[in-house]
């Protein structure tokens, strides 16, 4: 798919990159090329939130845990060959999964999966919260990028979460305390 795209790669493409036979790939993806797609997407999940969980894991304090997780995010999507890829040239494949309501299902799995690493320092109300505010940014910025912030610059998202996302986290905590 990376060097076609997704309209022209055919299963038969598949099976031969797979060395099997075009059955043996209708077997493992009953539904055809939209199951082999819906696979891919998973697989493409847990890999990106495996890669988060180990830049997460020696994360200290609240700062460098959404400063860690958008640089890792930002630099996983803009490394991320067949995603940039497709965006380059079948955009109509990838921006209906990420648009309007169908963004919802993505900051799910952003929420459940940061909100833990988050929930010691904002609470566990707050920490869905922010994890979805910390992906619609750091996506925001990704897809536009912007000449005030390069989410894959660990120094500009650090300015970028001192400057404008903690301020609001502090200024949302002192606003539910009153």
């Amino acid at each position: 798919m990376g060097r076609w795209g997704v309209a022209k790669t055919t299963l038969d493409d598949v099976a031969r990159r797979a060395g099997c036979s075009r059955a043996t790939v209708y077997r493992v993806f009953p539904g055809g090329k939209e199951s082999l797609l819906a696979a891919t997407v998973r697989s493409e999940v847990l890999r990106f939130l495996a890669t988060e969980a180990a830049a997460l894991e020696g994360c200290e304090g609240l700062e460098d845990l959404l400063v860690t997780g958008m640089v890792t995010a930002a630099r996983y999507l803009a490394g991320h060959e067949v995603l940039q890829c497709l965006l380059d040239n079948e955009p109509e494949v990838v921006l209906p999964l990420v648009a309007f309501t169908r963004m919802d299902a993505v900051y799910a799995v952003v929420r459940n999966f940061f909100a833990p690493y988050l929930a010691a320092h904002v609470g566990d109300d707050e920490a869905p919260r922010v994890a979805e505010w910390a992906a619609r940014l750091t996506l925001s910025f990704a897809l536009c990028p912007s000449q005030a912030f390069d989410v894959c610059d660990e120094q500009s998202v650090r300015r970028l979460v001192r400057g404008y996302v903690l301020p609001g986290l502090v200024s949302t905590a002192s606003t539910m305390k009153g």
